[in-house]
């Protein structure tokens, strides 16, 4: 998105030493394999079972936390993983991990909310394509009540409306594993309730994700997303 930023990803700059020569080389966050760009030329569009999916995380700043956002496309050629592919957000190139065998990393300077960003995938295998996926606007949850709840009570945790969301997705959760959450779902309202059970206690991590998936596509699928966190203390 970055329309007036220099949007890059980075993992460092690795230096090699040579006699009396020091070459210094730039390299993408998280890129495994050297670098991913592909010969510039025009490719024929993607063959029928070739596929990119986008997942954007784009997470507001707040409590002092700088914006930050995270990108992962995966390239498919039928169901087989494609590593020879050149994917772009915003015309900024984004490294590929072996370990997962994604394009991926962190963005920086982060995208706006709201904001159209241009997804480019092109390959010599692959093909070449383009689209386009909107990143939610800005949003606030509201004080959660009760502050500071004890099993059984009822929490609410209600937010605004916010524009280009498709849903909602909620998670209440242990703050230090948000993978087993106490509870989990997706809304297309703007708040939810929940009765705290006997079993939960300590600080509880709150997440609100708003929505937008993108529109059907044959070559492109996927979501975007703009978080807020909340933590909360339940005390026996």
């Amino acid at each position: 998105m970055s329309p007036t930023g220099n949007t890059r990803i980075y993992d460092g700059l690795p230096a090699l030493i040579l006699g009396f020569a020091l070459v210094a080389m730039l390299a993408p966050v998280g890129c495994e394999q050297g670098s991913n760009v592909v010969e510039e030329g025009r490719y024929p569009p993607p063959d029928e079972g070739s596929t990119a999916t986008v997942e954007i995380i784009h997470w507001l700043p707040e409590n002092g936390r700088e914006a930050e956002s995270w990108a992962k496309v995966k390239v498919l050629i039928g169901q087989a993983s494609s590593v020879d592919a050149e994917v772009r957000l915003d015309d900024f190139l984004i490294s590929y991990r072996s370990s997962d065998m994604s394009y991926s990393g962190l963005v920086a300077p982060p995208f706006y909310p709201g904001s159209a960003i241009k997804l480019k995938v092109r390959s010599r295998i692959w093909g070449e394509d383009s689209t386009w996926i909107r990143l939610p606007e800005s949003f606030d949850i509201e004080p959660i009540d009760p502050s500071a709840p004890s099993p059984g009570d009822t929490l609410s945790i209600i937010w605004n409306v916010v524009a280009f969301a498709s849903y909602y997705a909620f998670s209440v959760s242990p703050e230090d594993d948000v993978v087993n959450a106490w509870v989990a779902g997706t809304l297309d309202t703007v708040g939810f309730r929940w009765v705290v059970p006997d079993s939960v206690s300590g600080t509880a991590l709150v997440i609100v994700d708003a929505v937008t998936v993108m529109p059907n596509d044959v070559v492109f699928s996927g979501r975007a997303r703009c978080r807020r966190e909340r933590t909360i203390t339940v005390t026996p």
